[in-house]
């Protein structure tokens, strides 16, 4: 799958929704217009007392109005709320944070399933939600890929095997690629306009809608209101009520249609993926088994069906009436996309035995002694790679959801240290983890860093200095993978703390007298994921030559690969003969202005600075951390630049 066609894709799918949502906001307008033409006989015109069209002009303006801002209300004022993130999706659900401290042996493992996931997609990792219910369940919002979230129920923990929830959290995450996440975000903001007129109605006849959980009183009946302000205005704020229910009634539907226009297909889209990135098409096919067996219950959140397209399961029975406005394919559907003969025998195909039995692809994380989810590492694809992790590129390597790179996460999640893997997941460490990581390789530049935070920060300064003090048992190639790690920790810092941890950057690197380029990528990386971080601009290419040229120079191995490179630049973008001084502050200023470019631009700078770094045919360390620096300052998940892992000799 490639980032930039599937962002452009759902582009165009957005500007196809606003069109529909216009003229769905018409047909509501329109016939709750008409529709209180009926209730309010003292708006007709005198001399047109038994005709039921000849109406007050005033009277039909000022409804349409009315109605008109009670729909673009709505949508406004959800946009607004959901601009807080996935993190309102999920917790509107009834969703409850996981944090890494806890000791459930099954969210230890979703935890690893995630992280493994986004280093796979070249993604920081999101924050990870359980969902209650008995339902299985999952799925992922937000507004940018680099800061969603991923929510699972309770009962997809609890029913699922390994690779089968792998599956599932890998169909999210090609939810987050594809831009439907994004699309999803705006897709709820337009739908809760639709239905603000219901709602109203809902609000005026019988009150408030209540919680999910029905209240019950003593003698356990079930209590829910009854009677709103309608009632107070008598008869005819009754059938005010009334009749905007019935409005809301239509604009629901209208809204199913929507959601059912923009979500069935890419649903298809995002199983196929999940099975190309796991190459392991059961998991999927046994999460949608046991989905058909274990449907959802009655008792679902009021405001499930406001987000139902974001979920990987429908919420309502596979009925004739449901098919109408379905958000999802039927799962019978899904499966025979994927395994026809598994499709057939659906209701009598007995459950899968669990993943501890299975030696494949998936079969792999972390063991019990590396603070893992109890799982033995099986999978004869997770093999150590030697050296210096140098790999040559054989594929696309903007091609997200490959297999090897899935390989390659696991391998790297289970070699990470636990005291490190801990810090990067905790509040509090998460910044002692930063400051560890960037302070000198020398022994007395590092003491004198040292000496600063601990005249600044006592209690921050013993954390960093245990961390220091691991700091040998980290590869090279750890290093930028835990910050990525880190940013759900690290977005729950307050702005004060930010200001801090700036102040401190700052400080270290004046202590260390220039910051070598391992040290630029590392803070890079780190205000590239700053919640606050302002919008870059928008740039044309043919408005940033420089800055392109710049990048790709950087590319270079050295001085004399850096002076080919530019020229190289300079003939295809028809720049200046002679190159410019290389900085990484030039360097930093040129990626905040490249951020602004469009995506098929990012794309093929990012392709042309890793032709550039691996002209030898080989990838160091050095110049990983410098392309994920890259990518990530222009907001591009880059997956792992890795060959194809060798398999195991037969025998």
């Amino acid at each position: 799958m490639y980032f930039a066609e599937h962002q452009a894709q759902a582009r165009r799918i957005s500007r196809r929704l606003l069109w529909l949502y216009a003229a769905a906001v018409a047909a509501v307008v329109l016939s709750g217009t008409v529709a209180l033409m009926w209730v309010y006989p003292w708006a007709r015109l005198p001399e047109g007392e038994g005709l039921w069209w000849r109406r007050s002009p005033e009277f039909i303006v000022w409804t349409a109005t009315a109605l008109l801002a009670l729909v673009v209300g709505g949508s406004v004022y959800k946009g607004r709320q959901l601009s807080g993130g996935g993190s309102v999706v999920a917790e509107a659900l009834g969703g409850r944070q996981v944090l890494p401290a806890t000791d459930d042996v099954l969210q230890r493992r979703l935890l690893n399933v995630v992280a493994e996931m986004a280093l796979a997609a070249g993604l920081p990792m999101p924050k990870v939600y359980l969902l209650p219910g008995g339902h299985i369940n999952a799925l992922a919002a937000g507004q940018q890929p680099d800061r969603a979230v991923i929510a699972v129920s309770e009962g997809a923990l609890l029913h699922l095997a390994r690779d089968e929830l792998q599956a599932v959290v890998a169909h999210e995450f090609s939810h987050i690629l594809h831009g439907d996440m994004r699309l999803n975000m705006r897709l709820t903001s337009l739908l809760h306009g639709l239905a603000m007129v219901g709602m109203a109605g809902h609000y005026l006849l019988l009150g408030p809608k209540r919680d999910h959980r029905l209240r019950r009183d003593r003698d356990g009946e079930a209590q829910d209101g009854w009677g709103g302000p309608g009632w107070i205005f008598g008869v005819f704020g009754m059938a005010i009520g009334l009749v905007l229910m019935v409005v809301g009634f239509s604009g629901s539907v209208l809204a199913g249609w929507l959601q059912a226009a923009v979500c069935r297909q890419r649903e298809y889209l995002a199983d196929a993926s999940a099975v190309q990135f796991t190459r392991y098409r059961s998991g999927l096919v046994g999460a949608l088994r046991k989905i058909a067996r274990h449907p959802p219950s009655g008792s679902q959140h009021w405001q499930a069906g406001e987000y139902a397209h974001f979920l990987f399961a429908p919420l309502n029975p596979d009925d004739w009436l449901t098919r109408l406005a379905a958000t999802h394919p039927s799962l019978r559907q899904r499966m025979a996309r994927i395994d026809a003969r598994a499709a057939r025998s659906l209701d009598q195909a007995a459950d899968r035995p669990e993943v501890a039995d299975y030696r494949g692809w998936l079969a792999f994380g972390s063991s019990a002694g590396h603070n893992g989810d109890g799982q033995a590492l099986v999978s004869e694809w997770l093999q150590p790679v030697a050296g210096d992790m140098a790999a040559t590129v054989a594929t696309d390597p903007l091609a997200h959801g490959q297999p090897q790179h899935l390989a390659y996460a696991a391998w790297l999640r289970h070699s990470l240290p636990p005291v490190w893997w801990q810090a990067s997941q905790d509040v509090e460490q998460a910044p002692a983890m930063l400051y560890a990581l960037l302070l000198s390789e020398h022994a007395a530049t590092a003491a004198a860093q040292q000496a600063v935070i601990q005249a600044q920060h006592p209690h921050l300064w013993l954390r960093v200095a245990a961390l220091y003090r691991q700091r040998g048992s980290l590869r090279p190639v750890h290093v930028l993978p835990l910050v990525d790690l880190a940013v759900p920790a690290l977005q729950q810092q307050s702005a004060a703390d930010w200001q801090r941890l700036w102040h401190l950057l700052s400080a270290l690197r004046d202590a260390d007298g220039q910051w070598g380029r391992h040290q630029w990528c590392v803070w890079t990386v780190v205000r590239a994921h700053r919640p606050e971080l302002p919008a870059a601009a928008p740039l044309l290419r043919t408005e940033a030559g420089a800055e392109q040229a710049q990048v790709l120079a950087w590319a270079a191995a050295d001085q004399a690969a850096y002076t080919t490179a530019y020229a190289a630049a300079a003939v295809a973008l028809d720049l200046p003969p002679a190159p410019p001084a290389r900085s990484l502050a030039a360097l930093q200023q040129a990626l905040q202005r490249l951020n602004g470019l469009p995506d098929a631009d990012k794309q093929q700078l990012l392709r042309l600075a890793i032709d550039t770094v691996q002209h030898d045919g080989r990838i160091s360390v050095a110049e990983r951390e410098l392309l994920h620096a890259i990518a990530a300052n222009l907001h591009w998940p880059l997956p792992p630049l890795l060959a194809p892992l060798p398999e195991r000799p037969v025998g």
